[in-house]
């Protein structure tokens, strides 16, 4: 086929020509809206249960195939790259108008797995539960949003569901994470958005790997750079052109997002409730375009959003367990290479029959701190509130982060002046405790450690180390020692329990001033 002698090229390799205004060279219609009655036509574009969301069939690039599932419409011009001089307002309401008189099956917003399916079910305008439809369900011989090769299988559900809870801390953020799956086409109305803390070797990157590649999400799944899809000044071309890589997709992961805090909550707020966003493709007019996609950012930076109920509702948290092995993760990559995603799927549908509501976890992580933060929260544990006079000189947006961060908002305090007279004083005081929670425990962590080292000093082991030392000089034997002779002293005398034991107590007093350590061997300091 000669490609320049069509107008388009359709889903099944074929040239279409568009038919010509009687007596004119002019199409009756720009080819971008010509392909998408085209594919009203043949059933690639269909419309919903609702009368009015249209669904185009996904098709394979590798594979050059149309497969069995549809993604979700929310601009014809965005889908079709109607360039904005090309332009027909209405032309979504048409075809939404049409494709109801027409014989094709609707597409059904949920999730199938062979001869059953979980979807959200609407008794009224303002009513809705998720129900698993019985095998013997017309629906389920019509097209689905999400279509798994595979039949339900509460065994796989069961065993995803463990490997959740090892990725996780606890049940909470195992729960969170499971609900993450489904929820694009499950969820009552776009509003969740979730947000993964750890460190590493979690994994948060076999989830997007996996989520990526499975032959049925791999075209709803794409990935985003924060710094580009959150613009905190007047956006570059590159972040115009962002938004739209997120059209008619389901999952939208940022694998290694920077430290999110108040500058990027406007793109934030609008991207994750689906609020209709501006975009633009290269040397092209803007369009207006609403995210499908629901928001799942993994990170090990710092997390500063508003403490808000409404927050609480929108911002779906999960604390990573980190450090596994290769070893340990053995399993689970042999489990997704079986399987794929679909148990996971599974298990999502299953919470999402159980309840709809995300927990609250607090992600915050008392070990990485600011020297800001650090100073903040070390007032305010020790004496209930801080000053300015208490805190270092910081950015003034980047304080009000760690405040935010904290769970730490403005007050006032009475307190006793030098001369025994009493003043109100505007402090920073706790406004969150679960928080806070977090920073309040490294403090106290902190202080008990510090008194640990300084009652280290004047211990009874101490005591024996000196004396061991002293020994070795007096006898003309060193002055230094290696680990295993100085544990094997402080274990015969029976000084302390084992070498476990011994390490600990060398530690603190190397922390003490009374051992110094090279690298290879201890030297008597003090």
């Amino acid at each position: 086929m000669n490609p320049s002698a069509v107008d388009f090229v359709d889903s099944e390799s074929r040239g279409v020509h568009i038919p010509l205004i009687e007596g004119t060279k002019t199409p009756v219609l720009p080819a971008e809206y010509a392909e998408m009655w085209w594919d009203v036509k043949n059933g690639w574009l269909r419309v919903g249960d609702d009368d009015k969301t249209l669904y185009r069939r996904n098709f394979d690039e590798n594979e050059g195939v149309l497969k069995n599932t549809y993604k979700k419409v929310t601009s014809v011009e965005a889908e079709y790259e109607v360039p904005a001089k090309k332009f027909i307002k209405g032309m979504k309401r048409e075809a939404a108008a049409v494709l109801k008189t027409l014989s094709f099956p609707r597409v059904h917003a949920g999730i199938q797995f062979g001869s059953t399916a979980f979807i959200r079910e609407y008794t009224s305008d303002t009513e809705s539960c998720v129900t698993q439809l019985p095998a013997e369900d017309r629906r389920n011989l019509e097209p689905f949003e999400v279509h798994f090769d595979c039949e339900f299988d509460a065994k796989l559900a069961a065993e995803a569901r463990r490997w959740i809870e090892w990725m996780t801390v606890d049940e909470k953020s195992a729960d969170n994470l499971a609900r993450m799956f489904a929820t694009p086409v499950l969820e009552r109305h776009k509003a969740l958005t979730f947000i993964g803390y750890g460190r590493g070797r979690n994994g948060k990157g076999t989830i997007v790997s996996n989520m990526m590649d499975d032959p049925t999400t791999a075209a709803f799944t794409t990935t985003f750079n924060s710094r580009i899809m959150f613009p905190t000044g007047s956006p570059s071309t590159i972040q115009e052109q962002a938004p739209l890589n997120l059209v008619g997709k389901l999952w939208a992961f940022e694998p290694e997002c920077a430290p999110i805090g108040s500058a990027q909550m406007t793109a934030l707020k609008a991207l994750s409730t689906g609020d209709s966003i501006t975009a633009r493709r290269l040397q092209q007019q803007s369009v207006n375009v609403n995210n499908t996609a629901t928001l799942v950012i993994f990170t090990n930076e710092s997390v500063c959003l508003p403490d808000t109920e409404a927050g609480d509702r929108r911002f779906v948290n999960i604390r990573f367990k980190d450090g596994h092995t290769d070893a340990e993760f053995a399993p689970l990559w042999a489990f997704f290479n079986k399987y794929g995603v679909a148990p996971f799927m599974m298990a999502s549908c299953l919470l999402w029959l159980e309840s709809e509501d995300p927990h609250v976890v607090n992600i915050n992580d008392g070990d990485a701190m600011s020297e800001y933060e650090m100073a903040l929260a070390d007032a305010i544990v020790t004496k209930g509130y801080a000053t300015r006079e208490d805190l270092p000189t910081w950015n003034v947006k980047a304080a009000e982060d760690s405040r935010t961060r904290l769970g730490v908002g403005m007050g006032r305090e009475r307190i006793v002046n030098p001369d025994g007279s009493t003043s109100s004083v505007r402090c920073f005081k706790v406004k969150n405790e679960s928080r806070f929670a977090p920073f309040r425990a490294r403090v106290l962590g902190d202080i008990a450690k510090a008194n640990e080292v300084a009652d280290a000093a004047d211990s009874a082991i101490a005591e024996v180390v000196r004396k061991t030392f002293k020994n070795l000089q007096d006898m003309k034997l060193g002055d230094s020692a290696d680990f295993a002779n100085l544990a094997y002293w402080l274990t015969a005398n029976g000084t302390v329990a084992d070498v476990e034991e011994a390490k600990t107590e060398i530690d603190k007093l190397v922390a003490a001033n009374v051992l110094a350590f090279d690298g290879k061997a201890y030297t008597l300091v003090g």
